[in-house]
């Protein structure tokens, strides 16, 4: 395969805010081989909300690419400054261990493969790295972009040869943090009695029904079963009552295991 050396690509200018940038943008140069798109899931955030991010690579050449995956160590990056300029610095680098992950990515001809980056967090040489969203994204306008390094700058390390080498750079992002809405108490007191019933049929032997505000899980329960349920007004209405009794009883030790989540 044809080695593609690269320094940084072509970055697309972007005057609104957000997602809208979620569509790939515009390109001068349609002739590079491979293109980062980088969008976010959300136009605007609150103080202290999860920002995460979709990067996807799309190859441009007539033929399949192999790289190191922009979740392998040391491969990704994320950058953000605010609008004055200032650049916002990583304020974390943690070990971790990692149960699976690619090593390399391979994207078709004219393909795409997106990774998901969440809450501003990548994977370093050996560890994570991210942003203290709460405390360095006060309200603002922020602007992010990534970069893929093949291979990936690890001292120490030994790496194979792919398709690409150097640096990637992706279209620049730009995203919207506002103050947190201030809850009055009546407000809060609204939030305290919003909420909502499940029921849940573990054996997937029950018939599950939700019934003038009233929840059970319908099952003719035999002398010898471990768990009884009580056909009543108490979990059913009068019909449900009845579709109940009208069950039969085959004295079977069948065990009723539901729960309630709220």
């Amino acid at each position: 395969m044809k080695k593609i050396l690269f320094g940084i690509a072509v970055l697309c200018l972007v005057t609104s805010v957000g997602y809208c940038q979620e569509k790939e943008q515009p390109l001068a140069d349609k002739t590079a081989p491979l293109v980062l798109t980088l969008k976010s899931d959300k136009q605007v955030y609150e103080a202290g909300e999860p920002i995460n991010l979709e990067l996807s690579v799309h190859n441009n050449s007539k033929e399949t690419i192999q790289i190191y995956s922009p979740e392998y160590w040391g491969v990704s990056e994320i950058f953000v400054k605010k609008a004055t300029g200032e650049v916002v610095q990583s304020q974390f680098f943690t070990k971790v261990k990692r149960v699976s992950f690619d090593t390399f990515a391979s994207i078709a001809s004219q393909g795409i493969r997106s990774f998901l980056f969440k809450d501003l967090e990548w994977f370093g040489c050996g560890g994570l790295s991210g942003f203290n969203i709460e405390k360095d994204f006060s309200p603002g306008i922020y602007n992010l972009y990534m970069t893929v390094k093949n291979p990936p700058v690890c001292a120490g390390a030994k790496y194979l040869e792919t398709d690409l080498s150097g640096i990637l750079t992706s279209n620049p992002l730009t995203i919207e943090v506002k103050a947190k809405k201030e809850i009055s108490p009546a407000e809060a007191d609204q939030k305290k009695l919003d909420y909502n019933v499940g029921v849940e049929d573990a054996t997937g032997q029950g018939n599950v029904r939700v019934s003038n505000a009233k929840a059970g899980v319908d099952y003719k329960m035999s002398k010898n079963a471990t768990v009884g349920v009580q056909a009543s007004q108490q979990i059913h209405d009068s019909q449900d009552a009845a579709a109940w009794g009208g069950a039969d009883d085959d004295e079977t030790a069948a065990q009723a295991k539901y729960k309630l989540s709220f």
